[in-house]
This record gives C-alpha cells, structure tokens and sequence, in this order.
C-alpha cells in the first residue's frame, strides 16, 4: 500500500490552518482588554501594556464605548485623583 503525495501536502494545510485560527484567537482576545498604567509618559489606545492608558478614567470611557472590551488590567502603582470630581 502506498500512500499518496498529497497527504503529507494536507497535514502542512491543517497545520497552517490551525495556526491561523490560533493568532486570530489571540488577537481577538488582546482587543478586549484594556491596559492602564500610571507610569506611562503618553495615554496610549490601552490594547497593550507599551500602548497603555496612563490613567483609569480613560480605560473605563474607551470601556464604555466599546462593547467588546470585557477586562481592564490596572498595572501596579500609584493613582491620583484629578482636582475634579470624577477625574484621574
């Protein structure tokens, strides 16, 4: 019995298929989490920690207005209260 030349040609589809779901996975997953950190110099768009929102306040308003965003991670540190009521 001899097997076919395209059988080792499927296995490579099937793998790169599932390597593709996996990364899309993934980046579904990261766009539904936001990121603060006080330490940033620059208010980022918060999907990751080297694009993190430097205050709480701006992570729960992007939170609000998207739908998909599911978790806010607070990077450990020191909060300040803005002058205002309702402010970071």
């Amino acid at each position: 019995m001899t097997l076919s030349p395209m059988l080792p040609l499927f296995r490579v589809f099937a793998i790169v298929l599932t390597a593709a779901a996996l990364l899309a996975t993934s980046t579904a997953t990261a766009q539904t989490r936001l990121h603060v950190d006080p330490a940033m110099v620059v208010s980022g768009d918060g999907f990751t920690w080297a694009t993190a929102y430097k205050g709480i306040k701006s992570a729960i308003t992007a939170a609000v207005a998207n739908p998909a965003v599911t978790e806010i991670w607070v990077k450990e540190g020191t909060y300040y209260p803005g002058t205002t009521p309702y402010s970071t």
